[in-house]
């Protein structure tokens, strides 16, 4: 609806745009600027790492109990998993499912650990205490984690199981391999790059996809990926904003000399 009355359509990928352009959006009007989901990634990122893109609106301290649990995990060896899963569509029979597949698999590997943070829908803590999960050594219930915390795990794990679209989006960032709880995905830009797979909710396509991920026969870890933008989205926006309102630039030495040359350097 909001993209039928819109002017400016700014499309994070070249999918995006292509998708925009057979319903008949104006190719004027569509820039491929990347995902601001990067940009907040790489702040928060900065943050963590006390690196050079830090700024003075720091995050807050992470949880000394989830750091601690991490670095006791990787002194032992494990492999770690980032499983999440909270969508609607997932609820009910389909949670189940996944949640008896991870505890099979857990079973398997034991020298693989799971970290889900419980999410807050109280759904999911009782199917999580009707199949016993926390029985498993190997499958550890976090607090429900901020957006800081939860990149600070994303970054310490190898590989990621979940049925959220933005987690798609920044483990794509850091390269990590993801299994999607989905049978399709809005993010069809990392299935495409092999950074992702669609294993559905069923116990038999759930163990298969995570005993091929753990054998490491799909979806090997790559280096950092640009597939959802560089960082410097939301300085691409602004300035097309302030360029269409009339405005100054609001964000200096940023080289856009018209809409077709933005659009044509960054075919994301």
């Amino acid at each position: 609806l909001i993209s039928l009355i819109a002017t400016d359509h700014f499309a994070p990928t070249v999918l995006a745009r292509d998708n925009l352009l057979r319903e008949g959006v104006p190719a004027a009007q569509i820039f491929v600027t990347g995902n601001t989901v990067v940009d907040a990634f790489q702040w928060v990122q900065a943050q963590l790492t006390g690196s050079a893109g830090a700024t003075a609106l720091a995050t807050p301290p992470l949880s000394t109990a989830t750091v601690t649990l991490l670095q006791q995990q990787q002194q032992l060896g494990q492999k770690l998993i980032l499983f999440t899963m909270h969508r609607r569509e997932s609820w009910g029979a389909n949670t189940e499912q996944v949640f008896t597949a991870v505890r099979q698999i857990a079973q398997e590997f034991p020298m693989v650990s799971f970290l889900y943070p419980l999410h807050p829908n109280p759904l999911f803590k009782t199917l999580v205490q009707q199949l016993q999960l926390t029985s498993y050594r190997n499958i550890i219930l976090l607090p429900t984690l901020a957006y800081h915390e939860l990149i600070y795990v994303l970054s310490q794990v190898q590989y990621v199981l979940t049925d959220s679209g933005g987690l798609q989006e920044e483990a794509a960032v850091l390269g990590k391999p993801v299994l999607v709880f989905r049978d399709e995905t809005d993010r069809p830009e990392s299935v495409q790059a092999r950074l992702a797979q669609l294993v559905g909710t069923s116990v038999a396509t759930v163990t298969a996809g995570l005993r091929a991920l753990l054998r490491q026969q799909i979806l090997t870890q790559v280096n950092p990926s640009q597939l959802y933008g560089t960082g410097h989205s939301a300085q691409q926006i602004v300035t097309i904003l302030a360029r269409e309102l009339g405005l100054p630039e609001a964000v200096p030495n940023l080289p856009l000399t018209s809409h077709r040359s933005l659009t044509e350097s960054n075919q994301l």
